[in-house]
Order: structure tokens, then C-alpha cells, then sequence
């Protein structure tokens, strides 16, 4: 029996389930405890109903390749996965977010997008943790394995985010250019611009199969995978979440 939920983004196949393995590895949990809802593939034009919800442990949000959160009022998939969402975080089911889902979830907040070419991040970032992100029963956990000091590394990949939080968030990271973490204040919703999901082995695969898609020849490949840590600390938050809130 499913006790997760990942609502997802993906158009291909082999990415979609490559995103349901890295949340299960990193969670050290069963693959098929993660059910999926896709909203690019049928079957998700019905809405989330409260009873859908009863005994999940969590819901898990990642990334996406062809969708944009800025689409959200043009586009009734996007409206149908915030509608889904809303649901989830006014019955505050325990929620981790990557990517994608940090930006869906800043837009049900009325938050807009920003999005720079110059300032696009890839590669694996050090998250500083803000005083809050310190006392964060999730985000406390996240220690440097070289220094043992507080905040680690992260994978990430974008060109759009955020420049400030939505009210009612908490800020978790210190914020550079763009925004990294927040959580919804009073509800058990955390949210990272990065992929706590992905690890040095996923990059490398998904990378390969977005290869011919954006005609990268190897030397390209090559360049671009060498801006990832082979060991990335955000990756153990998956594991600490779902300890957080078994059931």
C-alpha cells in the first residue's frame, strides 16, 4: 500500500520514473510506498478528494522540464495540480517539495516568478542555514560532512525562482540571488528551489537523456555533469523527513 504521494510534472517516461526512484532511494523506502499523480499524463484531471489523503505519510513534489509555474493562470493542468495542492497544505499533510513544487507552492501563495538567463544556477550549492533553518526540526539535521558545521550541499538546476518569499513563509537558507528553502509557517510544508531528491548517479542519467534534446556533444556532457558534488548532504533530508512523520 501506497503511503506517499509524489505529484508530478514529467512528460517523459523514463524521467518520470527515474524521479519516483531517486525520492525512494534517497528516502530509503519501497518504490511502490510512492504512489504518483501526473499531471502531464492521464488520469489527473479529476480533483484530490479529502478521503485521497487519509492515511498518507507524505506528499512529495518534484521537479518539471516542460511546465512553468508562471503558466499557472493559463494553463487548467496547473490550476488543477494548485487546486490539489491547497488541499493538501489546509490538511497540513506532511509535504517536501523540490524545484518545481517550491514554485507552485510560492504561486498558491500569490508569489510571481523572476527569471534570469545571467543568473541561472547549476551545479551543487551550499546551503547556509538562516537561524531559522537552525532551529528547523528538518532542516537542523543538515550538517557539511568535511567541517560538521550546519547547511550542506544541494543539487540544482533553474533559470526562473524566487527573489523573495511569499508572506507567511520562513526563510531556511540564506538567500544569494535567489530564494533556496522556506516552509509555510504553522504547516508541515517544506520547499527547496534545489533537489533534495537527486543525487550525483541521477544527474548523470538524466543529463544522458536530455543529451540529444539540447544537442550537447560529449565534451558538453562532460562540463556540465563537472559542476556536480558526487556527494550532495541535502540528500540525507529525505530519509529525516519521512522518520519526522512515519505513521
Amino acid at each position: 500500500m501506497a503511503r506517499y504521494l509524489l505529484l508530478q510534472f514529467r512528460a517523459e517516461l523514463a524521467v518520470s520514473d527515474e524521479e519516483r526512484e531517486t525520492f525512494a532511494r534517497q528516502a530509503e523506502i519501497p518504490i511502490p510506498e510512492i504512489a504518483v499523480r501526473n499531471y502531464l499524463r492521464a488520469g489527473a484531471d479529476s480533483p484530490l478528494l479529502h478521503e485521497d489523503l487519509e492515511d498518507l505519510s507524505g506528499v512529495f513534489i518534484g521537479g518539471a522540464s516542460t511546465v512553468s509555474a508562471s503558466q499557472l493562470e493559463t494553463s487548467p493542468l496547473l490550476q488543477q495540480a494548485a487546486e490539489d495542492l491547497s488541499l493538501i497544505i489546509e490538511r497540513d499533510i506532511p509535504t517536501l517539495a523540490s524545484c518545481f513544487g517550491f514554485q507552485l507552492g510560492a504561486r498558491i501563495l500569490g508569489k510571481e516568478l523572476h527569471k534570469s538567463e545571467e543568473e541561472q544556477e547549476s551545479g551543487s550549492l551550499f546551503l547556509e542555514l538562516s537561524r531559522e533553518g537552525e532551529q528547523d526540526p528538518l532542516l537542523q539535521t543538515l550538517r557539511d560532512r568535511e567541517t560538521g558545521k550546519s547547511g550542506g550541499f544541494i543539487i540544482t538546476v533553474h533559470r526562473e525562482g524566487l527573489r523573495t518569499l511569499p508572506e507567511g513563509t520562513v526563510r531556511l537558507v540564506k538567500n544569494n540571488y535567489w530564494e533556496q528553502a522556506y516552509r509555510i509557517r504553522g504547516k508541515r510544508f517544506w520547499a527547496f528551489q534545489g533537489h533534495p531528491e537527486l543525487d550525483f548517479e541521477a544527474v548523470k542519467g538524466r543529463l544522458w537523456v536530455y543529451k540529444n534534446e539540447y544537442d550537447l556533444d560529449d565534451a558538453a556532457y562532460e562540463k556540465i555533469l563537472a559542476q556536480f558534488r558526487h556527494h550532495n548532504e541535502a540528500n540525507d533530508l529525505l530519509k529525516v523527513f519521512c522518520e519526522l512523520h512515519s505513521s
